[in-house]
C-alpha cells in the first residue's frame, strides 16, 4: 500500500513536470498606462511579451482565476507582442491579470506558459505583480529583445545637432572662400601674364630711326 502510494505520487510529479516542460515559456505582462491611478471611465492599456523567438502568435488576457480569456489578440507581422485595452473600466474590472501567447507547433497548437499576475485596482493608487501561486515556478524566460524603442526623443539627445550644423556650415564656407580666392588668383596671374607678353612684342620689335634714300648722289 505504502509503494502504491509512492508510485502514484511520482507519477503525479513526473506528469506535472512533463506537462511543464511542454509549454512555450512564459510572457511578460506589463501595464501601459501612463495613470498610476486609474479611475472609472479611463483605460488601461495591458501589453503581453513573449520571448523574441515567438513572432506571430495568438495572445490572450485572463482575468482573476477564469478560464475563458477576457480578450483574444493575434500579434503583428514580426512581432512578438500585443497590447489588450480595457476601455471604461469600472470596478468590476480590478483584480488580477495574466497572459498567454500560442503558436501553430506543425499542426498542433501549442500555449505558453501563463505570466505572472498584474494587480489591476480601480480608484486606487498602487499597482503590483506577483508570481501565480497555482503554476509551476520556472526561471525567468529570456527576451532577445527589449521594450519598444519609439517612443519621443527628449531635447538633450538632439542637443548636438545644432553645434554640428554650424561647424559643417563653417567648413563649407571656408572651402568655398578658399576656392574663389583661388580662381580670382589664377586669374590675375593670367592677366599679367599676358601683358607681359604684349610689353615684350612692343620691346623687341624695332624700327628705323633714320630713313636711307638710295640712289641719292
Amino acid at each position: 500500500m505504502f509503494h502504491s502510494k509512492m508510485n502514484m505520487k511520482i507519477l503525479v510529479l513526473l506528469s506535472g513536470s512533463l506537462m511543464a516542460s511542454s509549454l512555450f515559456p512564459a510572457p511578460l505582462i506589463l501595464l501601459g498606462t501612463v495613470s498610476d491611478c486609474p479611475i472609472e471611465g479611463e483605460s488601461v492599456d495591458i501589453a503581453c511579451y513573449a520571448p523574441g523567438a515567438f513572432m506571430d502568435a495568438w495572445f490572450s488576457l485572463f482575468k482573476d482565476d477564469q478560464t475563458r480569456a477576457v480578450q483574444t489578440l493575434p500579434a503583428a507581422e514580426t512581432h512578438h507582442h500585443v497590447i489588450f485595452i480595457l476601455k471604461n473600466i469600472t470596478t468590476r474590472d480590478k483584480g488580477q491579470y495574466r497572459c498567454q501567447y500560442g503558436l501553430f507547433n506543425r499542426s498542433e497548437f501549442k500555449l505558453s506558459q501563463f505570466s505572472q499576475i498584474l494587480q489591476i485596482p480601480v480608484g486606487e493608487c498602487a499597482f503590483t505583480t506577483s508570481s501565480p501561486k497555482d503554476l509551476p515556478r520556472s526561471k525567468e524566460p529570456t527576451f532577445t529583445t527589449s521594450l519598444p524603442t519609439d517612443l519621443p526623443r527628449s531635447k538633450d539627445s538632439i542637443s548636438w545637432v545644432v553645434p554640428t550644423a554650424v561647424s559643417v556650415a563653417g567648413v563649407l564656407l571656408l572651402v568655398l572662400t578658399l576656392v574663389v580666392a583661388m580662381v580670382a588668383t589664377g586669374r590675375l596671374k593670367e592677366r599679367r601674364q599676358k601683358k607681359r607678353e604684349m610689353d615684350s612684342c612692343w620691346t623687341e620689335t624695332s624700327y628705323p630711326t633714320t630713313v636711307t634714300l638710295e640712289g641719292r648722289q
